[in-house]
């Protein structure tokens, strides 16, 4: 499996020169490694998520974090935090979702940081 920027820098090469049925391809190949990433988040394989990693995807994107919070993935959504997703934008997605379970972890994960954070400020 190759990474995504090997796949887009490949798109670029072929693209100037009319290589449709070749970018055609390295677009599949693209989607394909992102629905695999999609499937092993709504299934909560986090060794499979670790693995597509690798290659370059943003597990901290949008709707890779709509889909963990969607299928009640915990585990999923607490790397994504620790990826660095923005917990108010995690909030306001299990909000929007209803998702009560994920908003409450949210929610108590921010007060403990917040929490922690004015201890070390001391």
């Amino acid at each position: 499996m190759r990474s995504l920027k090997e796949i887009e820098e490949e798109m670029g090469r072929n693209v100037p020169p009319g290589s449709i049925g070749k970018v055609m391809d390295l677009v599949d190949e693209h989607g394909n490694t992102m629905e695999e990433m999609f499937n092993a988040i709504i299934d909560g394989d986090l060794d499979r998520i670790y693995y597509l990693e690798q290659f370059g995807i943003d597990i901290t994107g949008e709707s890779f974090v709509v889909a963990a919070v969607r299928n009640d993935q915990l585990m999923v959504v607490a790397n994504q935090v620790r990826r660095g997703l923005d917990v108010d934008l995690l909030i306001n997605i299990a909000e929007r979702e209803r998702n009560q379970l994920v908003w409450n972890w949210a929610k108590c994960w921010k007060s403990v940081e917040a929490r922690n954070a004015n201890k070390t400020s001391k």
